[in-house]
């Protein structure tokens, strides 16, 4: 199966797998799954990537780092912080709970990265807000709507 079929069948197919997992973790469906993810990935399709890899998580208590480690990448690269924050947390309790054998810190350092990033950014909104608030038509450019004026 080619790589869109199988990410499409994985996506549709997350409870049948998630149930399956539930009675035998399959490391073969997990493990063609991820390679599958990786080659979109290097194909420049990191949505149906992260698509794949969520589904993997979804299904399945993978065994690796990597499992957690890509999503992970994706998901802060889309600007998706709490569910980033997420995957690092169950790495950390998989670790933690010695499901795989792998040092939990590097997932601890991505989580307190990703928190001051999250944290950067709801400051950053909230003063544009009060700028908006009050007036103040120095608000960042980019923040503007198309005359200038904050949104």
């Amino acid at each position: 199966m080619h790589a869109d079929g199988l990410a499409a069948n994985l996506a549709a197919n997350a409870e049948a797998l998630r149930k399956r997992a539930r009675c035998k973790p399959d490391f073969s469906v997990y493990s063609k799954a991820y390679e599958m993810a990786r080659e979109l990935e290097r194909q420049s399709r990191p949505f149906e990537a992260l698509t794949v890899y969520r589904a993997i998580l979804i299904a399945f208590a993978p065994e690796g780092t990597a499992y957690f480690e890509r999503p992970a990448i994706l998901l802060e690269r889309f600007g998706e912080l709490d569910e980033a924050i997420q995957v690092c947390d169950r790495a950390i309790e998989q670790i933690e709970s010695h499901t795989f054998h792998a040092a939990a810190e590097p997932f601890k350092k991505r989580k307190a990265r990703l928190l001051a990033k999250k944290k950067r950014r709801e400051s950053l909104s909230g003063e544009k807000k009060e700028r908006c608030q009050v007036g103040d038509t120095r608000a960042i450019p980019a923040d503007n709507g198309p005359n200038g004026n904050c949104r």
